[in-house]
């Protein structure tokens, strides 16, 4: 995920998308923000996931939604 802020980005959260609410997958810290996840064991079609931007003052900023098609 890329991140900016007038501050400084302190972490950049990652989650998915769930129908039972938003499941956290970790975080990273530091530039390039990434994580490596698997998918769902019973994923079909399309898996949703979205980034949280955190800054140093405890402000966040969610991504919009991006779509994984899984066939």
């Amino acid at each position: 995920a890329a991140a900016s802020d007038d501050y400084v980005v302190r972490e950049v959260e990652f989650f998915r998308v769930d129908a039972r609410g938003d499941v956290f997958l970790g975080r990273d810290g530091s530039e390039p923000y990434a994580i490596e996840t698997a998918l769902p064991a019973d994923a079909i079609g399309e898996v949703r996931y979205f980034a949280r931007a955190v800054d140093d003052a405890g402000q966040e900023t969610d991504s919009r939604e991006v779509a994984v098609e899984v066939r």
